[in-house]
């Protein structure tokens, strides 16, 4: 039918099988079962979440140590300066 977008696959068809050879067969079915019931919660860009706010104790004293940036090849500088 025209206009219709395409039926999304669910999460577990989406992921490449070699990348779960390490699993055993359970371990495989149990997580494809898992993104499957709950494909909302997984998605292939990455987002904010506000559900938990996190804290990082430090003493009065703390100071945080300076770090170069990272080097940048020179092919990717473009794309970087863009961004």
């Amino acid at each position: 039918m025209a206009g219709r977008p395409p039926p999304e696959l669910p999460p577990s068809k989406k992921i490449d099988p070699a990348k779960l050879a390490h699993l055993s067969a359970r371990q495989r079915d149990e997580l494809l079962a898992v993104l499957d019931a709950f494909p909302d919660c997984f998605s292939e860009t990455p987002g904010f979440c506000d559900l938990v706010e996190h804290e990082i104790p430090v003493t009065s004293d703390f100071r945080p140590k300076r770090l170069r940036a990272y080097k940048v090849p020179e092919r990717l500088k473009p794309d970087v300066q863009k961004q």
